[in-house]
């Protein structure tokens, strides 16, 4: 039964972010694949936003992501401890089935991440459409635009542009 005043949390999956996290832990090739499909706000999580800006950072001074240098990383930001500790980072690692499967855990950020893009931009939509100014074209247009701003980001992986 749906109960139209209970509020559900955007979509996401903890689970896949953690394991996704663990992948590039384990495995240089994760690392580097990740680090190039991921973006920051791809991750639901605080948590999982910190760790893997901290991964960005260690990529981009051309050090190995792994748990020693990851730590390390995040003690220097002050951010070890917000984000669990060394036990959490090794939490993730333990999560991982298979570091070979990174790019269909990433998928499933990747997809989780575009719906709450797609639910924001509904969101501006419905606001738009709810004012009192503007001629109906150009809330086309501003419903449009909101739309083509989540594809815009993602024709890399799989959209293809309308025209």
């Amino acid at each position: 039964m749906n109960n139209p005043g209970r509020l559900t949390p955007p979509p996401h999956s903890l689970e896949a972010e953690m394991v996704v996290l663990g992948c590039a832990l384990q495995s240089e090739r994760a690392a580097d694949l990740i680090v190039y499909r991921l973006q920051e706000q791809d991750f639901y999580s605080p948590t999982h936003r910190m760790i893997f800006r901290a991964m960005l950072s260690l990529q981009k001074s051309f050090r190995r992501i792994d748990v020693v240098t990851l730590k390390e990383e995040l003690a220097l930001r002050g951010d070890l401890e917000k984000v669990g500790g060394a036990e959490y980072l090794e939490q993730l690692v333990a999560t991982v089935p298979s570091p070979e499967y990174a790019e269909h855990y990433s998928d499933i950020v990747v997809d989780r991440a575009i719906l709450r893009d797609l639910q924001s931009a509904a969101q501006h939509i419905l606001k738009t459409v709810g004012e009192q100014e503007g001629t109906i074209q150009e809330k086309i247009i501003e419903a449009e635009r909101a739309v083509y701003e989540v594809t815009r980001r993602r024709v890399g992986k799989d959209f293809v542009p309308l025209s």
